[in-house]
């Protein structure tokens, strides 16, 4: 295989040759050497706005899964063998510039920040335009932009420990509160018992002290 990254022939989704590429790292999509590789597989040109990219050629033929997975006409069908444009959507999907209705009429495609194609949304990411690095070395691996949900703000429930202390708490509570009224009945009862003994030897001390006055 040739192992020639830079300054070499790669070929569009007709066959057509297209020189003077780079080989992107991670697989065999191509890019202008004046341009960027993005880790989308796409390319972005110098010139183009942040969010115009180019479905570049690839270093084999036939064009295959291992380059861009977008944008698979022939580009001799417009601009005269000009690459293919692409553009993202609202919801993270890209558009190939052959199809002028395709983000209205929902016919984006997903890529991954890998270049696979992705099914949904959930799984793929929007690619943003990188830094372009300097000298031969001009890959830069894109971040996926992600929506981080807050958490809800719910009062934490009592953990089991929790539940626990305050079951005891109660429960020692009520043991005062029993003891308190317990000891307090005794209290009572004892002095009742007290009183009516002392009346009752006192009433026996009356009537014996009657009975040697006679």
């Amino acid at each position: 295989a040739n192992a020639q990254t830079v300054g070499i022939v790669c070929y569009g989704v007709g066959g057509q040759s297209y020189v003077n590429n780079t080989r992107c790292p991670g697989s065999n999509a191509c890019c202008g050497v004046g341009a960027t590789c993005l880790s989308n597989r796409l390319c972005h040109l110098p010139g183009d706005a942040p969010e115009v990219w180019v479905r570049g050629p690839c270093a084999v033929t036939p064009f295959d899964e291992s380059c861009a997975q977008i944008c698979y006409y022939n580009e001799t069908e417009i601009g005269e063998g000009v690459l293919p444009r692409v553009t993202p959507c609202a919801d993270g999907s890209l558009c190939c510039n052959n199809d002028p209705q395709c983000c209205a009429d929902g016919r984006g495609i997903f890529l991954d920040e890998n270049g696979n194609r992705a099914s949904t949304k959930a799984t793929a990411a929007i690619t943003s335009y990188p830094p372009v690095g300097t000298g031969t070395d001009r890959y830069t691996q894109t971040p996926s932009l992600s929506t981080t949900i807050p958490p809800t703000s719910l009062t934490p429930s009592p953990s089991g420990t929790d539940v626990a202390n305050a079951g005891s708490t109660g429960e020692n509570t009520a043991l005062k509160v029993g003891l308190g009224v317990g000891m307090a009945m005794t209290v009572v009862l004892t002095a009742l018992v007290v009183y009516f003994w002392l009346t009752r030897r006192k009433r026996s001390r009356t009537k014996a002290d009657g009975a040697r006055s006679r």
